[in-house]
């Protein structure tokens, strides 16, 4: 579960960058969530998949069901992150802590 929660931390904080494509923002959101703990062939199946997935405007639309608006989007993804990322980070320092870190 921390890892998905990873990935979801590392893409809105790249969706931060308008200049960054919305590809490499999910690649890196994979690395930092996954990619340690896949091997070659997944973790290279993963990001081809990544390279194809849309732009930000229409994956903003398909996680939200709602026509892309930058503006709204910024402001919740502020107030998003500004709760988030406490959750987040003392979760993990849960995981650390009780040695849950590393996959079986």
């Amino acid at each position: 579960m921390m890892w998905l929660l990873t990935f979801i931390r590392t893409t809105f904080l790249g969706m931060k960058d308008k200049k960054a494509s919305m590809s490499d923002i999910l690649c890196k959101a994979y690395d930092d969530a996954f990619g340690d703990n896949h091997n070659f062939v997944v973790r290279n199946g993963a990001k081809l998949a990544i390279k194809a997935s849309s732009d930000r405007k229409q994956f903003v639309e398909v996680i939200t069901g709602q026509k892309y608006d930058p503006e709204l989007f910024d402001k919740v993804s502020e107030r998003f992150l500004k709760n988030f990322l406490p959750i987040h980070d003392i979760m993990w320092k849960f995981y650390e802590d009780n040695k849950l870190t590393k996959l079986p």
